[in-house]
């Protein structure tokens, strides 16, 4: 693209290339094209031969250094810039540049604090280019974990340059990323000052200059005024705020602790604890140990055929590079349960579900080790007891075992949260779906309270819930708890948890109630939504959508699809898909794609994804006949529409229906070979929550943990 002689020059100058870099309009506009054709190291050498020619001129300087981080050559990128702003210490695109080498490098305080400097220079006058060099600190702070500050700078960079739809679209995901919990996804506007402050003046210049974007001075402002004045949330609340911002973890956990202290509403008080458990950097979990136990084998061939005819142990696959750097992998693997599997699960209880107490590999003769079988179990079990299992099992196969070796460590609390059972293959995803629910209550009602937890100084919820000090502290443990277990298929009501610990229960939010009604998102699944407007309906339920808020997607949701007057206004049959997504009962999961799927027809569109979803519920459930019918209908009517023909087939070769070159292993109208996948074999079958839960299905990880599958 041409570069437009009246637009403003891109070496940062603040003139039109007209007046400025006439005499290199070529050469920029070949170096934008090299950079865009991906030949940063072509570019680099040009650029390099015109340096004679046109010595130190900020734009050649500028996209060497930029070269030269892409390059992976940061010392000499970043000699370049002090180069640049050794003739210009205000250039604002090259201190720009410098914050972005700066973060990559890990420097997170010195890249800010560069930014802030390019910010403080501009003082409100922030030009596009800008723009896009604040959005590619945003971008690398987002990699460097510091998700606050990302999302403060890429909606400072969107305010610049609204029309950027690259950067609009990263706070869409981030909106929506489920890994992300919801109080973070809350409007962090700055607050206005109250009325009748004495100090409002001094508040008014903190807030002008965050919206110049000069953060740090803004934040340094409300700073000083907290000095001395000390009890106003407001300011504590924008004092935290920017401190997030500006990627100042300790600062923001004190200023949001400050607000908590204050005399606010307690559901304000408890979010705030909640932001500074979130991001104290000093919150340690207490650690239990994985202990790896060696079992030398007398006979080590007999020992793979003897433990895979026991119904207290459950052989698994993993995959060929499941061994460590150092040894190659086991022959084989094997969860040890607690109990023999049954040989039904179609009546199965709570009480006689098989757990996995640890995992068993075998390993063969090495060059320098003896044949052996090595048993990993969490320090938290009975480890004597798990070792005498594994002798009983094994017989007169193992000699006595070696002295126990730590292999790693987990959080307490996840040893806890994360269980790991097995089920019978004929067990029904009804009945799983009922189990897991009842081992959910029992892990969040009786269990969890029970385990020390760093953000009570140690103490458990239960102990902590008599300490008036820790109030807000025990209800944000809960809030937070809440917030990261709602996607889940399998609820709880938090609220039965409150009630056994003697706090209050959250309750309904009247939005009649509120000055403008307008209700937080972290709130938005308890507002009373029979008395929103079809206005604030379809508003609120955008605004869940966008932020990944499931609890509040299903009520707003139920709501939209029952107002008749707003069907020409939403599109009912993608919100009823929606809600089929997070339904527990799979039968009402069933009836929701049906009237989605009716929708659909009826407006004269494709329902092949809803048909897709039908048969995957189907295939779980088992339902022979109607997976025929499923894939009859698929085949005859959708099979040519894109990506339909290759979907089906992936999800009938999962289900172990179809081989790989597409023939039916079984009658279509048979039970599914795989029925029984959203039991034992499913990656979340008896799962709350696991860092690994996104680790590939039978590859074994560099350390067991209960509940890893």
């Amino acid at each position: 693209m041409a570069i437009d002689p009246y637009g403003l020059c891109p070496c940062g100058s603040g003139k039109k290339v007209k007046f400025c870099c006439a005499d290199l309009v070529g050469e920029i506009e070949r170096i934008q094209r090299m950079i865009r054709g991906d030949q940063p190291a072509a570019c680099l050498q040009h650029i390099e031969s015109l340096e004679a020619k046109h010595p130190d001129h900020p734009f050649l300087l500028r996209m060497k250094a930029v070269l030269q981080g892409q390059l992976g050559e940061h010392e000499k990128a970043a000699e370049t810039l002090d180069r640049l702003l050794s003739k210009n210490a205000q250039d604002t695109l090259a201190l720009a540049e410098k914050a972005f080498l700066q973060i990559q490098q890990d420097d997170i305080a010195a890249g800010i604090a560069s930014l802030q400097h390019a910010l403080d220079v501009c003082d409100g006058k922030l030009p596009g280019s800008l723009a896009r060099s604040i959005a590619n600190v945003a971008e690398m702070l987002l990699v460097k974990g510091e998700l606050l500050a990302a999302r403060g700078h890429l909606m400072l960079a969107y305010g610049i340059h609204p029309e950027n739809q690259h950067t609009m679209g990263l706070l869409v995901r981030l909106g929506m990323a489920e890994e992300i919990p919801l109080i973070l996804k809350q409007d962090f506007s700055l607050v206005p000052c109250p009325a009748d402050a004495p100090w409002k003046a001094e508040f008014e210049v903190a807030l002008a200059l965050f919206r110049k974007g000069r953060m740090a001075a803004a934040a340094q402002a409300f700073a000083e005024l907290s000095e001395r004045v000390a009890d106003s949330p407001a300011l504590w609340r924008n004092l935290a705020t920017l401190r997030g911002w500006l990627a100042d973890p300790a600062g923001a956990v004190a200023a949001w602790r400050s607000l908590a202290a204050l005399d606010v509403p307690i559901e304000d008080a408890v979010e705030a604890e909640a932001m500074a458990q979130l991001l104290d950097p000093a919150g340690e979990p207490d650690l239990i140990d994985i202990l790896e136990i060696d079992f030398p084998a007398r006979d080590f061939d007999a020992l793979g055929p003897l433990l895979s005819t026991d119904k207290r142990c459950q052989q698994f696959a993993f995959s060929a590079d499941a061994g460590d750097d150092d040894e190659p992998p086991p022959r084989s693997a094997f969860w040890l349960l607690d109990r023999p599997m049954p040989d039904s699960g179609a009546d199965l209880e709570i009480d006689a579900v098989p757990n996995v107490v640890g995992e068993i590999y075998l390993y063969p003769r090495q060059t320098d080790r003896e044949a052996r079988l090595q048993l990993h179990v969490a320090e938290s079990r009975d480890v004597e007891s798990t070792k005498q299992s594994v002798m009983q099992l094994a017989g007169d196969l193992l000699s006595e075992p070696a002295p126990p070796t730590a292999a790693g460590q987990i959080p307490a609390a996840d040893d806890v949260l994360n269980w790991n059972w097995r089920l019978p293959r004929d067990t029904s995803p009804d009945r799983i779906h009922r189990l897991m629910a009842q081992k959910r209550r029992q892990v969040l009602l009786e269990q969890w309270p029970d385990v020390p937890l760093p953000e009570l100084f140690g103490k458990t919820l239960r102990q902590a819930a008599g300490s008036p000090e820790l109030r807000n502290a025990v209800l944000a443990c809960i809030l937070l708890m809440e917030q990261q277990t709602e996607r889940g298929s399998v609820r709880f009501d938090f609220n039965e948890l409150r009630a056994a610990l003697d706090f209050p229960v959250l309750g309904p939010i009247d939005p009649a109630e509120l000055a403008d009604r307008k209700i937080p998102i972290q709130r938005l699944a308890r507002v009373i939504v029979e008395k929103l407007t079809d206005d604030e309906l379809l508003q609120s339920f955008q605004l869940a959508q966008m932020s990944g808020a499931a609890e509040a997607l299903r009520r707003l949701g139920r709501e939209v699809v029952a107002r008749p007057q707003l069907d020409g206004r939403a599109d009912k049959a993608k919100v009823l898909a929606l809600l089929a997504h997070f339904e527990e009962d799979t039968a009402q999961a069933l009836e929701l794609l049906n009237q989605a799927t009716a929708l659909t027809v009826r407006s004269g569109e494709s329902p092949a994804r809803l048909l897709l979803g039908q048969l995957e519920l189907r295939l779980d459930r088992g339902e022979g006949a109607e997976v025929g019918q499923l894939v009859q209908r698929l085949s005859t009517h959708h099979a040519k529409e894109p990506g339909v023909g290759q979907a089906l087939f992936n999800m009938l070769y999962q289900a172990g229906l179809v081989g790989a070159d597409g023939r039916p292993v079984v009658p279509l109208d048979a039970e599914p070979v795989g029925a029984a996948a959203s039991g034992p074999d499913a990656p979340e079958s008896g799962r709350l929550w696991t860092p690994d839960s996104q680790q590939p299905a039978g590859k074994k990880g560099a350390l067991w943990t209960p509940g890893m599958d």
